[in-house]
């Protein structure tokens, strides 16, 4: 759902805020599944990627909500369930 969230507003998964502990080669390996929703663990790329909750600033998940709110709303309003 992440994706269609981003495709709805013209955003990539590049595109979402980091933090700089979890960047590496220049790419950031944030699993925003594990963030945002859940992840399969077992079958994440991104392990590395997930964020422990304390390290999760109130500016970085304030950035992410922002980049994400347009996505959403265009999926509410055009989506059917």
């Amino acid at each position: 759902m992440l994706i269609q969230i981003l495709n709805a507003v013209g955003k990539h998964v590049k595109d979402l805020p980091t933090i700089p502990q979890f960047i590496k080669n220049g790419k950031s390996i944030i699993c925003y599944n594990a963030l945002l929703s859940g992840c399969a663990e077992h079958l994440c790329k991104f392990k590395d990627g997930h964020v422990p909750m304390a390290e999760i600033m109130d500016k970085f998940a304030d950035a992410v909500c922002e980049l994400l709110q347009p996505g959403v709303k265009w999926m509410i309003d055009n989506c059917s369930a």
